[in-house]
């Protein structure tokens, strides 16, 4: 299907392993791609709603991509004045960063906002978990087990996560929140074993995520699409 992309394009921003990540699919999978945020984090509000009108005249279902902070701007500019809602059949894949530098979102708020603005329904909304570090990704099963799977990450079976205690670094029992720690047979040219500041559960290979240590530094690929998006809206 045809990517609609709230990331800036791999050529706009080179440095970027979002940016990257999504051009990679975009090649792969895309029939074509539609770059509608741009290198200084500028939404492009006409063409957004270009191509979401040509897909429901056409009734061609598309794939919608972004942070969750940059859906929230989006779909805020939806909300002033409603778009054409997209086909049956359409997605959305968030990549995470509910807090940012100005604001914050919860979940649900955001997914039920999105839903009315796009007509993509709880079950095509996907949320991915990746970082830099590592070459694979997390991600929810809602396509296939619906809803109810929504915030249960699932791992490629190349990639082991656990949850460790911060003290000992031992891995706790399945269920108890600990220290995610990620070996990554994908990372075959870096480091393989990565442990984070990111607080989770784990239970039968499924991560559940309860946000970062108390006073780690908050980061993430998300926060910096934030930022560049909020320094596009300051300046307009």
């Amino acid at each position: 299907m045809r990517f609609l992309s709230l990331i800036p394009s791999p050529e706009a921003l080179p440095n970027s392993s979002l940016s990257f990540m999504v051009g990679a699919a975009a090649d792969e999978l895309a029939t074509e791609t539609h770059w509608v945020v741009d290198a200084a984090g500028a939404l492009d509000e006409d063409r957004l709603r270009s191509v979401m009108k040509d897909a429901a005249r056409a009734d061609e279902p598309i794939l919608l991509l972004g942070t969750a902070l940059a859906l929230l701007r989006a779909v805020e500019r939806l909300e002033e004045v409603p778009a054409d809602p997209l086909p049956t059949g359409s997605r959305i894949m968030e990549t995470g960063g509910f807090k940012g530098l100005d604001r914050s979102i919860g979940r649900e708020e955001l997914y039920d906002r999105v839903t009315k603005a796009t007509g993509v329904l709880r079950d095509s909304i996907v949320s991915e978990y990746g970082m830099t570090e590592l070459l694979s990704q997390l991600y929810e099963p809602v396509l296939s087990e619906g809803p109810h799977a929504a915030g249960a990450y699932v791992a490629p079976p190349w990639l082991k996560v656990r949850a460790l205690d911060p003290v000992t670094l031992d891995e706790v029992e399945p269920g108890e929140p600990g220290l995610l720690a990620f070996f990554d047979l994908a990372n075959a040219g870096s480091v393989c074993h990565v442990l984070t500041e990111d607080v989770g559960a784990v239970v039968e290979g499924r991560v559940s995520l309860q946000g970062r240590v108390q006073g780690a530094e908050p980061r993430g690929c998300s926060r910096a699409m934030d930022e560049l998006m909020s320094s596009a809206g300051s300046a307009s």
